[in-house]
């Protein structure tokens, strides 16, 4: 069942405080990067936070073309994230028992999820008589669409950056735009994403072992 969440902890909305929404339908990745460090720059007071135009700048994403996740990610922590603490990570067959530990420690951010696009707002539409609430995709999507998770214990909690082209408030503000998804439902978003269980997130580093060195060392 998908619902707009009337008892987010102080915690959630304390995160997402200042969230940006997408202006165009490819913009929600961008979107979703900067939001995540607008968590981490609260959290911890020294991450950097540009804005989406140097951030899209950054990485070199034009009109409708980002980018791979491989060169976003290399672009940020070399251009912005470099001689900090903090490092941007991208993560491919990832799972929700993976996901709850990284939402667990403080020292890494919301995570960035991809869904099948398409199956994404067909599953918001049933909830609203049916009604077209995202963008139209004709044939087989090969656009996925992020969204920022914030808890994964129950239900998976998560904020969505294209909530105003929604039209389902007159107004809007970032809690209007977190919503949740039975874990059954977003798997399957998930899986069913151009690129299957891919996660992103910010991690604060700490010490010399880390989640990050440890992936890195998964890779090779």
């Amino acid at each position: 069942m998908l619902l707009m969440i009337d008892n987010l902890s102080k915690n959630i909305i304390d995160d997402i405080q200042g969230y940006q929404f997408q202006h165009e339908p490819w913009t929600c990745w961008i979107t979703c990067i900067k939001n995540i460090l607008t968590t981490m720059k609260k959290r911890h007071g020294n991450c950097p936070n540009p804005s989406i135009t140097k951030l899209n700048k950054i990485v070199g994403a034009e009109r409708g073309i980002i980018p791979s996740p491989a060169v976003v990610t290399a672009s940020i922590n070399e251009k912005i994230l470099k001689n900090t603490k903090f490092r941007l990570i991208e993560k491919i067959n990832s799972n929700l028992n993976e996901v709850k530990q990284l939402l667990e420690n403080t020292n890494d951010s919301p995570i960035i999820f991809s869904v099948a696009s398409t199956d994404y707002f067909k599953e918001i539409g049933k909830k609203y008589k049916n009604q077209e609430v995202g963008y139209l995709i004709e044939g087989a999507s090969k656009m996925d669409h992020t969204l920022i998770v914030f808890d994964v214990s129950n239900d998976t909690i998560f904020f969505d950056p294209y909530m105003p082209h929604m039209r389902l408030f007159s107004r809007n503000s970032p809690e209007k735009a977190m919503f949740k998804l039975s874990n059954i439902i977003i798997n399957r978003l998930w899986l069913n994403a151009y690129v299957p269980n891919w996660i992103m997130w910010l991690e604060r580093q700490t010490s010399q072992t880390t989640l990050f060195t440890k992936f890195k060392k998964d890779k090779k």
